[in-house]
């Protein structure tokens, strides 16, 4: 159970980092060009 929660901490991590990308790709970039075609 020591020997798992170190793993899962990891993979909770990097679920929440890949979250946090997609969150930037699908949303950041078309508002950044959005903004860009509509200054």
């Amino acid at each position: 159970m020591i020997f798992n929660l170190p793993f899962l901490s990891i993979i909770s991590m990097r679920g929440f980092l890949e979250g946090a990308l997609f969150f930037i790709f699908y949303f950041a970039v078309p508002y950044g060009v959005y903004t860009g075609f509509n200054p």
